[in-house]
């Protein structure tokens, strides 16, 4: 192993999963024209039987799901706030949001959003994973999106990713 991919290696080692496919974000592709196309890093996880993600860019990181203590009086898929290393956040149910079903406490990983100002955390099933795509390959011109309700607007785009699709969302407008 030369000193350079040591170097690198050692670099990966010490960066968070986030910030190692971040690092990807800045992959060209190209077209069919054989032009370069910019790609994105997109974060994809499982919410009932659909697929939704998110840019990496949104995240800061994924932890197993700490103790949540409740707070009265919100909305039912606002669980409460935890303790994510010293930063209190305010954790959203993924699936009670999206799908407005009933609270599974099965749910083991928290999604911590990358936003300075709005400490939240989105509570999921399973262990996301990571793709990068062409940016042209998000579609947000679908019917589908132009008619959501006001309460589903965090909706942003629809990606087909091999055989499936795969929701795009905004966290901050999941609030």
């Amino acid at each position: 192993m030369t000193k350079r991919t040591q170097e690198s290696t050692l670099a990966i080692k010490d960066a968070s999963w986030v910030e190692h496919a971040e690092s990807m974000v800045l992959d060209y592709g190209q077209d069919q024209s054989g032009e370069k196309e910019e790609k994105i890093s997109i974060v994809v996880f499982q919410v009932g039987e659909e697929l939704y993600g998110t840019p990496i860019s949104a995240v800061k990181e994924v932890v197993r799901a700490p103790q949540i203590s409740p707070i009265p009086q919100t909305e039912d898929y606002i669980l409460g706030v935890t303790n994510v290393r010293g930063n209190i956040v305010a954790v959203l149910d993924a699936e009670m949001r999206i799908t407005k079903s009933e609270i599974d406490n099965s749910k083991q990983f928290l999604v911590v959003l990358s936003d300075e100002n709005i400490k939240l955390g989105m509570l999921i099933g399973s262990v996301p994973f990571t793709i990068n795509i062409n940016k042209s390959s998000i579609n947000q011109s679908t019917s589908v999106i132009h008619n959501l309700t006001e309460e589903d607007k965090f909706v942003t785009g629809l990606i087909k990713h091999e055989d499936k699709m795969i929701f795009l969302i905004d966290l901050v407008k999941m609030i």
